[in-house]
């Protein structure tokens, strides 16, 4: 497990969804959680970029670019997925500094988190195996739907503002570890050879070394790449 994903624990969420009062000493504590999760996002967005970077680098590597550009394809719709999500929670986030989340507000986030859960996880299906129980992105428990609507809306419909930004915070970072888990799937499903093309030379032969008058010299060249590991021996 990546222990960027460790900065918050998860236990918190039941606490925030308990805590309905708006004191200062709260305040002051959601304030703290919120810049908890913002650094932890920021750490796991990091390294997913990181990992993007290998997938991509992995997908123009003559030794894995066969599987390479299969993964890369599925790794850049669970991007296109999350960004679109990510997008969604940071703009309502933002919203909600100036004013209440409106109920309408919040079911509708509730279906897009629901949508993109979906999307990934149609994505590919050894990655549905994978994680079709442990998604972060709207896990419902014990197939109840309506109760974790009703648990969804009871966190965010309140006047406490500080409460809410801590609440959406922890939603992009359920997005961000979500990314985090499926891609990192998705790099270790390409294996790259030991062997690099680290060499390139050139080839040249020709059908004879004495010509008598009127034959034919044929010469065949050609360039190549070749790996130094291998030590290879051209004759």
């Amino acid at each position: 497990m990546n222990p960027l994903k460790l900065i918050v624990p998860i236990t918190i969420s039941f606490y925030l969804i308990s805590c309905t009062s708006n004191n200062e000493q709260e305040i002051k504590m959601f304030n703290a959680l919120e810049m908890g999760f913002e650094n932890s996002n920021r750490s796991i967005s990091n390294s997913n970029i990181q990992t993007y970077n290998s997938i991509a680098d992995k997908a123009i590597n003559p030794a894995s670019m066969y599987k390479g550009e299969l993964w890369k394809v599925k790794s850049d719709s669970i991007k296109t997925t999350c960004n679109n999500a990510y997008n969604y929670v940071n703009l309502l986030k933002k919203e909600s500094k100036e004013k209440i989340i409106t109920s309408e507000k919040i079911i509708n986030l509730y279906n897009v988190l629901q949508d993109t859960r979906n999307r990934l996880l149609q994505i590919d299906t050894e990655l549905t195996l994978q994680f079709s129980q442990g998604l972060r992105i709207n896990n419902i428990r014990n197939g109840k739907i309506e109760e974790n609507l009703k648990e969804f809306q009871s966190g965010l419909t309140n006047e406490n503002i500080a409460k809410t930004q801590c609440l959406l915070s922890k939603l992009l970072n359920d997005i961000v570890i979500t990314e985090n888990d499926l891609i990192n799937f998705c790099n270790n499903k390409v294996s790259v050879c030991g062997l690099r093309f680290d060499i390139q030379s050139y080839l040249i032969g020709q059908n004879a070394n004495i010509l008598k008058g009127g034959t034919e010299l044929i010469i065949n060249a050609g360039v190549g790449a070749y790996s130094s590991k291998a030590q290879p021996k051209v004759t």
